[in-house]
């Protein structure tokens, strides 16, 4: 619901999440597209609510890696219209070490693990 909260207040609110949050925390943000927003505001005004506002995804990048998150997830996905809406997953930065997934996933993850990259090849190709 950031798209209700004032822009410029967007950095106090991620510095302040990110005092809550360590190397395991998930920040997930769903906000309404902006070109969205936009669109709604030129031909569709009474659909908007009045504090409705374009979250633009590079200041918000900008606002989260400021205070050491990074960007795992984004996806694009439709409720009313086609790419209205848009989904992210952040989580603190922490310093790259090669870690084998064969040492960490049983047998059964690995198998689950594949079927569901099939499937997003064929939802996505």
């Amino acid at each position: 619901m950031i798209e209700h909260i004032p822009l410029s207040l967007h950095g106090n609110l991620f510095r302040q999440i990110s005092t809550y949050t360590d190397e395991n925390s998930l920040v997930c943000i769903n906000i309404p597209n902006p070109e969205y927003i936009e669109y709604a505001r030129e031909h569709e005004p009474k659909k908007l609510q009045t504090i409705d506002q374009s979250v633009q995804l590079l200041p918000l990048l900008q606002h989260l890696e400021g205070v050491g998150f990074e960007m795992i997830f984004f996806e694009k996905y439709s409720i009313w219209v086609r790419e209205d809406y848009h989904f992210m997953v952040f989580r603190k930065r922490c310093p790259f070490a090669v870690r084998k997934l064969k040492d960490e996933r049983k047998f059964s993850e690995k198998v689950i693990n594949k079927i569901e990259r099939n499937i997003d090849k064929l939802r996505y190709s």
